[in-house]
């Protein structure tokens, strides 16, 4: 869908869809104008000024705003429930938000702005639905993120084992153990829709998923709780809209509709179409100019905008004259157009907006303590992984399986340990000259590698990337505080920077 309202500046964000709901309130409309965010009435008058750098719509009656590069919440009264003090937020769901603070982990905060508690161990985190929020880890030695779930006072209920997870809808959730394929597990995590999909959605208040069959070439149908097909796999997209579907028969096709049964109620003719939303009125393209049609498939408002959204409330916000106004069910503008953006979460209700950028953070937290233990592990019982120290050549090659013409000869020998939290691996390094001089049995010699040779430094190098990329004195400061110092039973450590990006620890004995 490429220009539905999008010319705005509207981030067109498509899930599963439901009917707009009470839990957002449409009567004030975040709108940007001169740069800056504020909310208007259905009128278009300024309810709370233009003073943000962005803003959401009103849900559970409170708005996440961002001001000087940092989020808070507001009420309806346009006073701070919380003051712009985190580096990101989501916005409320079932009385919870998540936020980070600045080199923070994820912390959940109720709908006073109380902080409940915080989860050091997530990589990211996503809003609650039903109770449960789906959370993610770095596991093991190569790093995979796998998910989980919490409950709401930050318990581990369902371990993080999935590579992908959905979101709650009806008891299930949408899960793969690798990649693909998708099934349902329970909220004790029992699998009851064996997996068989290349794709799997939430489920509807009308208890029904998408669902995509596997394949490249995999088409979208519907299932219901018990994993039957209500409508079976024979299009190429869907999307749910209430009783109905937005669809479309081939790849790249037009768009159409058909009911709850799979029967085609619009044929596909639309270059570009959203769902009704729960309105009489969907916005399709017509060709360069947006309208929109009734639920027969006739036009009944001609097209003439630049760009088009859905109605809520009666209204929608239009594009026209590079401006948006919102116009009435007969096509007439209730609002001229004025404004330079509507923010992108106006499209999505407590259903859809799950899965979307609003609804989780990633954590900004380097757990230097954790670092700090492995540290201790790998040197546990004066050895260095098991190994003398400092290690042969033989011994590191038998701890780590790795072959012999993987010694260097002149730079230093770095075996990698893996990832040691979110966003760190770590590196053994060896330096010394693993090699003797023999006689070929003429007049020079050959090089042979000495398994007897030992290293003659040892070092650990932390390498950071994604938020801590940059943040290497921060882990540095981190360490020398958990280690208490720098020993560690018999051994010494010299911790320092290298760059912003990697911290290098000399260990000595």
């Amino acid at each position: 869908m490429k220009r539905l309202i999008a010319g705005a500046g509207m981030a067109l964000l498509l899930a599963s869809c439901g009917s707009p709901s009470g839990e957002v309130d449409y009567n004030l409309l975040p709108v940007k104008s001169g740069g800056r965010y504020g909310y208007v009435n259905p009128e278009g008058k300024y309810v709370i000024n233009p003073q943000f750098d962005d803003a959401t719509m009103f849900r559970e009656g409170i708005a996440r705003v961002k001001k000087d590069g940092k989020y808070g919440y507001i009420g309806r009264d346009g006073n701070y429930i919380c003051l712009p003090i985190y580096h990101d937020a989501t916005v409320f769901q079932e009385g919870i938000a998540w936020v980070t603070k600045e080199k923070g982990a994820p912390t959940a905060i109720n709908t006073q702005g109380k902080e409940l508690f915080t989860v050091k161990e997530a990589y990211n985190v996503s809003c609650y639905s039903e109770g449960l929020a789906d959370f993610s880890l770095r596991t093991g030695d190569k790093g995979l993120i796998l998910h989980g779930y919490l409950d709401k006072k930050g318990n581990v209920v369902i371990p993080p084992t999935y590579t992908q997870a959905g979101d709650f809808g009806q008891g299930l959730a949408a899960v793969s153990v690798d990649w693909s394929p998708f099934g349902y597990i329970d909220k004790k995590g029992e699998t009851k829709i064996n997996f068989q999909f290349g794709r799997a959605e939430r489920f509807d208040e009308h208890g029904r998923a998408i669902v995509k069959a596997e394949g490249p070439e995999g088409l979208c149908g519907v299932i219901n709780r018990k994993g039957e097909y209500v409508i079976n796999p024979q299009f190429a997209s869907l999307t749910a809209d209430g009783d109905r579907y937005l669809l479309q028969l081939e790849r790249n096709g037009d768009y159409g509709y058909c009911d709850a049964d799979g029967t085609l109620t619009i044929n596909p003719q639309f270059e570009e179409a959203l769902p009704f939303y729960g309105s009489q009125l969907a916005a399709v393209n017509v060709g360069d100019l947006y309208g929109y049609i009734n639920e027969k498939g006739e036009i009944a408002i001609t097209p003439q905008f630049q760009g088009a959204a859905p109605f809520f409330g009666g209204r929608a916000p239009v594009y026209s004259s590079s401006k948006i106004g919102f116009i009435n069910e007969e096509g007439k503008f209730t609002v001229n157009p004025q404004f330079q953006e509507l923010s992108g979460d106006y499209f999505l209700n407590e259903e859809n907006i799950i899965g979307t950028p609003f609804t989780h953070v990633t954590s900004q937290y380097i757990d230097t303590d954790r670092l700090a233990e492995r540290l201790r592990a790998l040197l546990a019982d004066g050895q260095l992984d098991g190994m003398s120290f400092p290690p042969s050549v033989s011994e590191v090659l038998k701890r780590y399986k790795i072959e012999e013409k993987s010694v260097p000869v002149y730079d230093d020998w770095k075996q990698s340990l893996g990832y040691w939290g979110n966003c760190l691996t770590a590196k053994l390094a060896l330096n010394g000259y693993f090699y003797k001089e023999v006689s070929d049995g003429w007049w020079g010699t050959k090089r042979l590698l000495d398994k007897e040779a030992k290293a003659d430094r040892v070092q650990l190098h932390i390498n950071l990337f994604d938020v801590a990329t940059g943040r290497s004195a921060d882990v540095r400061d981190g360490l020398q505080k958990a280690l208490n110092g720098s020993e560690y039973g018999a051994f010494h450590f010299d911790i320092r920077c290298e760059g912003g990006s990697e911290v290098i620890i000399d260990i000595t004995k």
